[in-house]
């Protein structure tokens, strides 16, 4: 088989030596124009250069987009877990406010609560900074009036009032806010 093969290309190649190769040479009348070469060679240039540049704004958008819904998320989950701080704090004056407790202890471990709802509200960052002033004013001001010691039955109960008002209205406020 291979013998055959070879055999073959030998009587190819000895049939083309014997064959006279003429080469002729033709002068075009006119040149292509320049434009004619550069016109296709311009449009896959620009059409490939607009695809490419459709790329890379769709990618740039897409990141941006995807960046800022990020920090949104990011700063709703903070908001979250201030008014899940701020809450527990609530539900501890609540707490202090409805155990039934000999009048002094009462008004100690309220005290207290307030305080740690006070300090807490200073703490947060996330949360409207009106709701926080509003709610801070109102509890320091019954801070002063549960610091005076033992109040009067009428002051007592207004200031329990107050309170109770402050922490549904702080209760509210989060249930607002976090549904945001």
């Amino acid at each position: 088989m291979v013998l055959h093969i070879v055999t073959l290309i030998a009587a190819l190649v000895g049939e083309s030596a014997q064959t006279p190769l003429h080469v002729q040479c033709v002068l075009q009348s006119t040149p292509d124009p320049w434009w004619k070469w550069l016109l296709p060679t311009l449009v896959q240039t620009i059409v490939s250069s607009l695809s490419i540049g459709g790329g890379v704004v769709i990618a740039v958008w897409s990141f941006r987009r995807n960046r800022q819904t990020e920090h949104e998320q990011w700063l709703r989950d903070q908001r979250r877990a201030e008014w899940g701080d701020l809450l527990d704090k609530v539900g501890a004056v609540s707490v202090a406010m409805t155990i039934d407790r000999p009048k002094q202890q009462m008004s100690d471990s309220l005290m207290n609560a307030v305080i740690e709802l006070t300090q807490c509200l200073d703490a947060r960052m996330f949360i409207d900074q009106e709701v926080l002033d509003r709610s801070y004013a109102g509890l320091t001001e019954c801070l002063e009036m549960l610091s005076d010691g033992m109040l009067p039955k009428e002051r007592g109960t207004e200031v329990l009032t107050k309170i109770r008002d402050l922490t549904d209205d702080l209760r509210k406020t989060a249930s607002a806010d976090v549904a945001r």
